[in-house]
């Protein structure tokens, strides 16, 4: 789903062989764009972020070489609380997303 591709589904069998795609050379050439370009705008986000947070990590990776494995309560003493509330429940996860079990 791109603003370029749009909001778009291909029928496949799964667990058959197909060795026809169900859309053009076009459309896979386009798919293949859309898909390097989210590949490309979540690594720039990801170093974007590392780079930002460049202290916060070194701290946490310093305790990481040290005691092997840390749990929440150590990352929180290290770099503080996260900057917005935490969800704790299913429901709160898929809130406004409409994906219910029951």
């Amino acid at each position: 789903m791109s603003e370029k591709v749009g909001q778009v589904s291909f029928d496949v069998n799964k667990g058959e062989y197909q060795f026809d795609k169900p859309y053009s050379e076009a459309t896979a050439k386009l798919i293949d764009e859309e898909v390097r370009d989210m590949i490309s705008a979540a690594y720039k986000r990801t170093i974007d972020l590392l780079t930002l947070h460049k202290a916060d990590v070194e701290k946490v990776a310093l305790k990481l070489l040290e005691a092997e494995k840390i749990d929440k309560e150590s990352v929180v003493a290290l770099i503080g609380a996260r900057p917005f509330a935490e969800k704790s429940t299913y429901e709160e996860f898929v809130e406004g997303t409409g994906n219910y079990l029951f």
